[in-house]
């Protein structure tokens, strides 16, 4: 029931979008706040112009804690930078590069085009996290996780990036109309996986990458935004499927005794690695092409329902929505309408919503409120329970009218809490029935 709110001047606020009201102010930047990201228990914000990214704690419903400030100086002109999930966040430069951050050192810890990372005393090695394991970089004492000179990198400005939750890759985009995917933990750390080079008929090259999203839910497809209003859709399962399978084949050698070569990467010697060859440096057709926006396409976003739809957002100032598997326009917000214009609908609204299963949604919603609730009255009533016959009715029939009362309050409560607990205004329900 939180959106995060940042603006030019560096204030990032949080406000309760059932009703409107100011949860709390999170700790500002000194200038625009370019970007925002939300974790479990944290909330990343960076601002270009400063070159920083603050890590905030977000624990406490009503106060701002800030647990990190990474400075980017090192990675350039900055443009966009995208978190694993864990405490790995990489970022990407004008200056043709990627480059990694560890949350919990605050420190670089690898970077695409090959330099040199160091860290202290050079006996600090990079640690990532994947799910419950720990995995080491074995680049040397003195650099840590640095890319090997890696062969194969951008050799244009780098727009934006993106982690998948299924493969362990990361996508980057860049303004030569290339993608490169990298692989992650228990793969190659910071190495170079897969490129890709759009070839698009009716599209002339290069063209500049604004933004990119993937498929629901099984992230094969990866939909592209263009600088000139272009929306593509473009296959990669094949890429996912290979980064899947060297991941069971690894897992499963080091379940199998070989636990000490994964972790150190000795493993990786005998697999052969991906270069500038054409397996793995290739053009990529299209599956369909829309001409979504009259200028850039500055955002992507895949609803995961049922069936998914794929939202985008031009610097035209629409919003329009397509369907995930043909391209097919299904409706377009429109802001900016000058005052005393007639509106006159362009598109036909056509959003997919199946009634039945957004009604059985809410019901599970509403009975899970009542649940919880009457939970709540049980404890607060003890193991004594009634003392009499008039005040057993008098409970049971709070206890029904409370359900109601407490979910009505939390449509309009600016309150929050963590997830399994009452909010403020629950409890005060709670206490006057």
């Amino acid at each position: 029931r939180r959106i995060f709110v940042a603006a030019d001047d560096g204030e990032i606020r949080v406000v309760n979008y059932g009703c409107g009201a100011l949860l709390k102010t999170l700790t500002p930047h000194q200038y625009e706040v370019t970007q925002i990201q939300c974790l479990p228990e944290k909330v990343l914000t960076m601002s270009v112009p400063e070159k920083l990214l603050v890590i905030h704690d977000d624990n406490e419903s009503d106060r701002s804690v800030v647990l990190k400030r990474i400075d980017l100086c090192a990675a350039g002109a900055i443009t966009q930078f995208a978190c694993d999930g864990g405490s790995v966040v990489a970022v990407t430069s004008q200056e043709w590069k990627v480059v990694w951050y560890h949350m919990d050192f605050a420190k670089e810890v690898s970077r695409s085009d090959g330099g040199e990372v160091k860290q202290g005393n050079g006996n600090v090695h990079a640690l990532m996290n994947s799910g419950d394991e720990e995995w080491y970089s074995s680049d040397g004492p003195d650099d840590v996780g640095s890319a090997d000179g890696c062969e194969v990198t951008h050799n244009s400005a780098v727009t934006c990036c993106l982690y998948m939750k299924d493969a362990p890759l990361l996508a980057t985009a860049d303004v030569d109309s290339t993608i490169i995917f990298w692989s992650m933990p228990p793969l190659r750390t910071y190495s170079f996986f897969s490129k890709i080079v759009l070839d698009v008929d009716g599209l002339e090259r290069p063209f500049t990458v604004s933004s990119i999203a993937l498929s629901y839910p099984d992230e094969e497809r990866m939909y592209i935004g263009v600088e000139r209003g272009q929306l593509l859709c473009v296959d990669i399962s094949h890429i996912v499927q290979a980064a899947k399978t060297l991941r069971t084949e690894i897992l499963h050698r080091k379940e199998s005794g070989e636990a000490a070569a994964v972790i150190s990467g000795r493993i990786f010697e005998e697999m052969p690695k991906p270069c500038n060859k054409p397996e793995y440096v290739f053009k990529l057709k299209s599956q369909w092409m829309m001409h979504a926006h009259r200028s850039s396409i500055d955002k992507i976003i895949v609803c995961p329902r049922d069936p998914p739809v794929v939202l985008t957002l031009g610097s035209d100032q629409r919003v329009r929505i397509w369907a995930h598997d043909t391209g097919e326009e299904l409706g377009s917000l429109e802001q900016g309408l000058p005052e005393g214009l007639h509106h006159q609908r362009q598109t036909e609204w056509k959003f997919p919503i199946n009634a039945a299963e957004e009604l059985a949604r809410d019901r599970a919603f509403i009975e899970n409120a009542a649940a919880e609730v009457s939970d709540g009255d049980d404890d607060e009533d003890g193991p004594g329970g009634s003392s009499s016959t008039s005040g057993s009715t008098s409970k049971s029939s709070a206890s029904r009218a409370a359900p109601q009362k407490s979910l009505s309050q939390s449509q309009s409560s600016p309150k929050l809490s963590a997830a399994g607990s009452p909010t403020a205004a629950s409890t005060a329900s709670k206490r006057s029935a």
